[in-house]
């Protein structure tokens, strides 16, 4: 290298270097386990050392904003894959703490709780290529903007439980192309716009319980090709229309009790080959029509108790082939009842 090169070298790393240290205007911003460091922020460090922290625990006392000191502090502590924050009820953070993830570039779980982020923007938490997991609950969270959750090509788990979210519409999620749990239960979702979940190909579980959907469409749930698990219990499903369920054809578990399902179409359940357990008890079925759970012959577990029916047609177990087999099992009128092939 030359001498000339080498005085470049030299002057970039003297530049760099209160960056590195997490200096604002000559001062050190002191990040871990220290009180003096912002009035409104405390957090406690794993390790203290510069680079040394791998799990941080932030906790917000007091209002802050974007250019709030203690964010550059986190320049010192480049290694953190665990991260949270937890606010404090009378001043909860408001906005996702963008200028602290930029600092982290390892993260690998998030943590934002009891805060009030209002409608997530777009791009929240884009091009964080080791991030696996993303939990925030109880942060008043109203809405998803187009593409709020996206770009996140390891992320595994998300869970946005107990919000406040009303409608979930296509494009919130995109490009999560390794996304295997998404928990939504516990808002107040009363719409789902079709081909919301066409960019979640992997996923495994989707609960969605505790909302207050009323309707679902055939293409509702539409891309979710992986989707094993589906939660919808205690909702306002009235009627389960047909082929509602073929973006999930390789369902094994639907749990649909405590809805207002009054009517259940033809081939509602087509092509739910891998359907094994059926939850509809606790609603409003006076009837079941004949071939009612056609597509579904794979069912071992169907749950139909405290309902208004009185019997239940031959035809509804007879396209069940492992009805006739001592592994099925349905509870109807509080009874357990295996190896049906008869009116009741």
């Amino acid at each position: 290298m030359t001498t000339k090169r080498l005085l470049k070298v030299v002057y970039l790393l003297i530049l760099l270097w209160p960056l590195s240290e997490g200096k604002v205007n000559g001062e050190h911003v002191v990040l871990c386990n220290s009180a003096s460091a912002n009035a409104s922020v405390y957090c406690t460090c794993d390790e203290e050392g510069m680079d040394e922290a791998t799990d941080i625990s932030c906790y917000i006392f007091g209002p802050v904003d974007h250019n709030n000191e203690i964010w550059k502090g986190f320049s010192r502590q480049s290694r953190v894959k665990q991260l949270s924050f937890t606010s404090r009820p009378s001043n909860p953070l408001e906005f996702v703490p963008l200028e602290s993830l930029a600092r982290t570039p390892l993260v690998e779980e998030l943590y934002i709780k009891e805060s009030s982020l209002g409608t997530l923007k777009k791009n929240s938490f884009s091009h964080k290529k080791h991030l696996r997991t993303i939990i925030l609950e109880r942060n008043e969270i109203r809405g998803l903007g187009k593409h709020s959750i996206s770009n996140l090509p390891v992320l595994t788990k998300l869970s946005l439980s107990e919000n406040h979210i009303q409608e979930l519409r296509k494009g919130s999620f995109y490009n999560l192309p390794r996304l295997t749990f998404l928990f939504l239960d516990r808002n107040n979702i009363t719409w789902i716009e079709d081909n919301t979940f066409v960019h979640l190909p992997n996923l495994s579980e989707l609960e969605l319980w505790n909302n207050r959907i009323s309707h679902l469409s055939q293409n509702s749930l539409s891309g979710l090709v992986s989707l094993r698990r589906l939660d919808l219990y205690k909702n306002n499903l009235a009627v389960l229309g047909t082929d509602i369920f073929s973006g999930t054809p390789r369902l094994q578990e639907l749990d649909l009790k405590h809805n207002q399902i009054s009517e259940i179409r033809p081939r509602a359940f087509n092509g739910l080959k891998y359907l094994t357990t059926l939850q509809l008890n606790h609603n409003r079925l006076k009837e079941l029509p004949n071939h009612a759970f056609l597509g579904a012959m794979n069912l071992r577990f169907l749950e139909i108790s405290d309902n208004r029916l009185k019997y239940v047609q031959a035809s509804i177990v007879e396209d069940m082939k492992n009805a006739l087999t001592e592994h099925f099992i349905l509870y109807f009128k509080g009874k357990i009842i295996q190896t049906i092939s008869c009116v009741f």
